[in-house]
């Protein structure tokens, strides 16, 4: 099985998992009449959305980091070295 699928069909049986323990219930065999599942989903998505939101701005602060960071030049001159670091 190719990886990506491999790691979602885990991530399945995980959830499938926590939701039996959570609420004795697989998905499947859970009753229709017993939960408001487009209220459900609706968090669900919200919470998907701020997770995206959050490892977004994580990635974009990694990405300025490493912009930002440039290598610092080391000047040799009659014998001396001097160091200088444009980050600090």
């Amino acid at each position: 099985m190719r990886e990506i699928k491999q790691i979602l069909n885990d991530i399945l049986d995980e959830q499938e998992q926590k939701g039996i323990e959570t609420y004795g219930t697989t998905l499947e065999e859970a009753s229709h009449s017993d939960y408001d599942w487009n209220r459900m989903a609706l968090e669900e998505a919200i919470d998907l959305a701020q997770y995206l939101a959050n490892e977004n701005r994580r990635l974009r602060s990694v990405e300025h980091l490493k912009v930002k960071r440039e290598i610092p030049t080391v000047i040799s001159y009659d014998g001396r070295r001097y160091v200088f670091d444009p980050n600090n």
